[in-house]
């Protein structure tokens, strides 16, 4: 009970008729028991591209319970994916997901817009909903945030350059944050000593430009 942050991988047993059911069952009764013991904390259960593991019933039927439950817990549920069609095309993350979903953040758009139309009906977005998400520009960092259906508003992400080293998928960039992350000891004094490197800050004028 006292792992603060705990990464459970299931993308290798997804199709094991055995070891999947099982490890599900076990992942179930962890989140749980942390759940309804850990009085007075946040918690926050994250699903980060798991899709053909929540398309079986049993995880499905978790994760309904699990939106349902965690807010009187004092917790969130989150839901990632980079895919439109994982959305689209499984009526069980409709009706266990996106039905109890309070709270939609999405990125750039516009290349579905020949689908648009069912990833509308899906997220249940208005036609203003629709002409908002559609003028969101990655390039501009901006993301769209739907709070219930009652506020929908577009936001440019702005992050210091010690957020965006943090947390940035570049492949060059990861690999330089971690090779002085070694140099200097630990992350956090090795974004430190990035963002004041004369090589940072020249790559941070050539993106720019």
């Amino acid at each position: 009970m006292g792992n603060r942050f705990i990464v459970i991988e299931l993308d290798a047993i997804k199709d094991h008729p055995i070891l999947f059911p099982v490890v599900t069952m076990v992942v179930m009764e962890l989140f749980i028991s942390k759940m309804r013991k850990l009085e007075g904390q946040r918690k926050v259960l994250c699903v980060d591209e798991a899709w053909a593991a929540i398309a079986k019933a049993g995880m499905a039927a978790f994760l309904k319970y699990a939106f349902k439950t965690i807010r009187k817990f004092n917790g969130i549920p989150i839901v990632i994916t980079q895919e439109l069609d994982d959305l689209v095309d499984s009526p069980v993350i409709k009706e266990a997901i996106i039905n109890n979903a309070d709270i939609k953040i999405l990125m750039d758009m516009r290349k579905y817009q020949n689908k648009f139309e069912k990833l509308q009906s899906v997220l249940g977005l208005s036609e203003k909903g629709k002409a908002l998400l559609l003028s969101v520009n990655k390039e501009n960092r901006e993301i769209f945030i739907d709070l219930g259906g009652q506020s929908m508003k577009v936001y440019k992400n702005e992050l210091s350059p010690e957020e965006y080293l943090a947390y940035t998928t570049e492949g060059k960039e990861r690999v330089q944050v971690l090779e002085y992350a070694r140099k200097y000891g630990s992350m956090e004094a090795g974004i430190k000593a990035l963002t004041q490197s004369p090589i940072r800050a020249d790559n941070s004028h050539s993106h720019q430009d």
